[in-house]
């Protein structure tokens, strides 16, 4: 989708607000044919706002060059969600609701079976203990000489 502003009506406003990036590339049939192929960035967002041509009354809209992101195995990927949710909000003008979702923190259970419990042991107690106890020995050897 590329902004074509020679056709927009004085008194209106286009913002892109979704770019891609200049590496791009958009083909235009799903068979992908070598050197038929335009280079980015395209606009994949675009907010209108301004006057209706002929009325009186201000008008605001968005449009996107793809809903697929809306789509159930892609609405909660990235922040298409949010993305989706933020734009109702814009449009219906209730601009404390647009937010970015805080992400999930990720935990890791630490399972000490029978099995690891030697290791663990190994490693927290008697490697620091043989260590501790061998530089005890090299401080009262060298303190003797």
């Amino acid at each position: 989708m590329n902004l074509k502003t020679e056709k927009v009506p004085s008194g209106v406003k286009i913002d892109a607000f979704i770019k891609t990036d200049q590496n791009a590339s958009a083909f235009p049939s799903p068979k992908i044919q070598v050197g038929k192929f335009s280079q980015g960035p395209f606009q994949l967002g675009v907010e209108a706002t301004g006057k209706w041509p002929g009325g009186s009354k201000d008008f605001q809209m968005v449009v996107y060059g793809d809903t697929e992101f809306l789509t159930n195995q892609l609405l909660y990927q990235n922040l298409n969600r949010d993305l989706a949710l933020n734009t109702v909000s814009q449009l219906a003008k209730e601009d404390n609701l647009i937010s970015i979702t805080p992400r999930e923190v990720e935990r890791t259970d630490l399972q000490i079976t029978t099995a690891r419990m030697g290791a663990f042991y190994i490693s927290m107690v008697v490697i620091p203990l043989a260590l501790f106890i061998l530089a005890i020995f090299f401080f009262v050897k060298r303190r003797r000489t």
